[in-house]
């Protein structure tokens, strides 16, 4: 069965990091003009890599071989064999596989070849062991940071060290605690001058019951008078009554005088 040649080193361990070809390959792939690039069908792929198989004069009949020769159709080494691949940039193969664990294939061309790749590379026991390592790790990380996110305070840490008495500790915690629950919406509290030297006091519940009864008093109300109002002259009599009670008021005026002077004579 043919393997790629994995890349390791002195003590036997796999180098995860691209190789020198394959930092070129990918400098050069971001110089190139992005609509020029498109994804080949899948049974144009596969055909290609017969083709390639048969000029190594290698097995047809062996998937691997075949798969080996099948071109990567996406990403940063599209392009280069899936072979090649493995064998220069092992650690963007695990990164791969790991990312395409979660990811539903489908029958979009760039999909399938994902797939495949993803197929093929996982045939290998080197793959498999930096795939596990990777899952490892990451499970290490995740309960490193659940611990330093629900473990001790670094306050705490002082006390095993020696560095802060139990006493302060306590203290300090009670601080923190108190700031930590401290209420966001303010206490009202009464107004009062600050020269008073009178402490602040709380509104307490028998007070806002004070308070609220003296809203709820229902305002005092005057009460009207019930005598009838008298109508006043100008609003009850018109002009022509006006001018006829003046003329009246004159020859009255007028009788009067005559009528003194006759008695006088």
């Amino acid at each position: 069965m043919p393997r790629p040649v994995f890349r390791s080193f002195s003590n036997g361990t796999l180098r995860l990091d691209s190789s020198e070809s394959a930092t070129k390959i990918k400098e050069d792939n971001k110089q190139k003009p992005t609509q020029i690039l498109h994804c080949l069908p899948p049974d144009q792929v596969k055909k290609n890599a017969i083709v390639a198989v048969k000029a190594k004069g290698a097995d047809l009949t062996n998937e691997l071989e075949v798969l080996g020769e099948h071109i990567v159709q996406f990403g940063a080494y599209r392009g280069q064999s899936f072979l090649w691949l493995l064998e220069n940039c092992l650690g963007y193969v695990t990164w791969l596989c790991h990312s395409l664990q979660n990811d539903a294939p489908s029958n979009a061309p760039i999909s399938v070849n994902k797939h495949t790749f993803k197929k093929y590379a996982e045939t290998f026991v080197e793959v498999k062991g930096s795939l596990a390592r990777k899952k490892q790790k990451d499970q290490e990380t995740a309960a490193a940071q659940a611990t330093h996110t629900t473990g001790p305070t670094p306050a705490l840490g002082f006390v095993v060290s020696g560095r802060m008495t139990a006493e302060k500790f306590l203290s300090k915690a009670a601080k923190d605690g108190q700031r930590k629950f401290q209420p966001s919406i303010p206490i009202r509290q009464p107004k009062m001058p600050l020269s008073s030297g009178v402490p602040p006091v709380f509104w307490t519940e028998e007070k806002t019951k004070t308070q609220d009864q003296k809203k709820t008093k229902p305002p005092f109300t005057k009460t009207k008078s019930t005598s009838p109002k008298e109508p006043s002259l100008s609003s009850s009599l018109d002009d022509d009554v006006l001018c006829k009670v003046a003329e009246q008021v004159e020859k009255d005026i007028l009788a009067i005088i005559l009528y003194k002077d006759k008695i006088t004579f």
